[in-house]
């Protein structure tokens, strides 16, 4: 017997009793992978993956309520039977402002960079950073100048590296802070420019009775000018009080109260609610009359 021979069989049974439960991107439904340190790490931001789950240099993988990106070519399954490759942890959600909007994207900012050719670890000039993260439609935006704010600084994009199909890779410099444009509070750079609001016509409060339905009215603004070209959506805290479709149409279900809200698709943090009352449809009282005694016509009275 060859004890070096690979079989199939046992990285699926591995993989079944001793993977981790992990998710690839937005997925919901989890899959299975096993994840193991890397010998040139020491710390934890550096994993080994493998599974029978098809990989891609550029997948986010939730893995233990964490983010993590594969920053290694995968290429084809090892043995034919499984995808082998490197994860880093996402140490920041970093936002930058693209078309007005704010992204905020998992992101691994550190001051030196993991080559995966050469396992080694290439630190970077004081003052400059290395923004690693998946490279997408939305992504792809982010240009030569383009800033971010972390750890209490600016940063600014003064190299674009798209190299490596699925990540985008961006070196940034320490920018100043401008207290009149950036918001530091919710670390936006440049976020003050855009300030959204969203009003619902139809006040704080509504009422609606049961199957009946209800239009709710509102209006976005940016920095005070009304926008149509963002996307508005809505929810009900219970659904089994009322529902709201994507119209911002309102149906009563039960008798009660919830609450409905209203929302920018794009920045969900800009959102207002109202209070809806479902009442009972009142049924009017009915009354039969019922005539007792003789009922043949009138006779003549001599």
């Amino acid at each position: 017997m060859n004890i070096f021979k690979h079989i199939d069989n046992d990285f699926n049974y591995i993989q079944g009793m001793a993977g981790d439960d992990i998710f690839i991107n937005n997925e919901t439904q989890a899959k299975k992978a096993i994840i193991n340190n890397l010998p040139v790490n020491s710390q934890s931001d550096l994993k080994k993956i493998s599974s029978t789950e098809e990989l891609n240099r550029g997948d986010y993988i939730t893995w233990n309520y964490e983010k993590w990106l594969i920053i290694s070519e995968i290429g084809h399954k090892r043995f034919n039977h499984y995808y082998k490759g490197i994860i880093q942890k996402c140490n920041y959600h970093i936002k930058f402002m693209l078309d007005g909007i704010v992204r905020e994207y998992p992101a691994i900012v550190d001051s030196r960079y993991f080559d995966v050719e050469t396992g080694q670890y290439i630190n970077i000039a004081t003052g400059k950073v290395v923004v690693t993260m998946q490279l997408s439609e939305e992504s792809a935006k982010i240009g030569l100048n383009d800033r971010f704010i972390k750890m209490g600084n600016a940063f600014k994009v003064v190299g674009k590296d798209l190299t490596r199909n699925g990540l985008l890779i961006l070196h940034c410099n320490l920018d100043a802070i401008d207290a009149t444009h950036d918001d530091i509070e919710n670390e936006v750079a440049n976020g003050k420019d855009y300030y959204y609001s969203l009003s619902i016509s139809n006040g704080e409060t509504a009422s609606v009775s049961v199957d009946d339905t209800l239009q709710l009215t509102v209006e976005l603004k940016l920095n005070g000018t009304t926008v149509t070209d963002k996307e508005i959506g809505y929810s009900s805290n219970n659904t089994s009080i009322a529902i709201v479709d994507q119209t911002g149409l309102i149906t009563g279900i039960a008798k009660s109260e919830c609450t409905i809200t209203a929302y920018m698709v794009d920045m969900p943090s800009v959102k207002n609610n109202i209070v809806i009352t479902v009442e009972e449809v009142e049924v009017p009282e009915t009354y039969t009359l019922e005539l007792i005694g003789d009922t043949s016509p009138d006779t003549e009275i001599v």
